[in-house]
């Protein structure tokens, strides 16, 4: 599990980051928020079809006036079947985790597009004619567009698009909705 094999870095990482973000923006408006998403992801490999697994993640963040630093983990929601030459191939995402710094632009109380950068740890999961194989990706950059929609003072709805992980042949992105808490 990749949570299991990096508690270490993910428990040192998460202080950091929040400690570095406060002390950046010690005057800005601030408060923490927890939230779900539910992500359809488009998987591909060079010389495959592509596969599209979908993810249930939870979230947890601190936002300040224009930044926000936020932990993501989750897993796969549903599996998705393609093929390799003729074969049928199942994909499905055991656990995935990001670390991400969220800046962002109000253009009105209730709209703030956003971009999103960070680190993004997977587990997938491919079953190809009985056989599976594990595959870890570790520490992958991470970077994405999105629009939060204020619905009232303490909830909020947001539509992302995100590129997880990026290889030299292969590339996941996401296109993801979700509701966030503020408390």
């Amino acid at each position: 599990m990749i949570v299991g094999k990096n508690r270490t870095q993910v428990l040192r990482a998460l202080p950091l980051v929040i400690g570095l973000a406060t002390a950046a923006t010690a005057n800005a408006q601030h408060g923490f928020y927890a939230g779900a998403n539910v992500s359809f992801l488009d998987f591909a490999v060079d010389g495959s079809p592509s596969a599209s697994p979908s993810t249930a993640s939870f979230r947890l963040g601190r936002r300040f006036e224009f930044l926000a630093t936020e932990i993501r983990l989750g897993g796969g929601l549903s599996n998705s079947q393609t093929s390799a030459f003729g074969t049928p191939v199942d994909v499905k995402v055991d656990q995935i985790l990001s670390l991400l710094l969220k800046g962002m632009i109000p253009i009105t109380r209730e709209h703030s597009p956003y971009v999103i950068v960070g680190r993004t740890d997977a587990q997938v999961t491919t079953r190809i004619a009985g056989f599976s194989f594990v595959d870890s990706f570790t520490n992958e950059f991470s970077y994405g567009i999105g629009l939060d929609w204020a619905i009232s003072r303490n909830v909020s709805i947001n539509a992302e698009w995100a590129r997880l992980l990026q290889g030299s042949n292969y590339r996941v992105d996401a296109l993801t909705l979700g509701v966030d808490f503020k408390f």
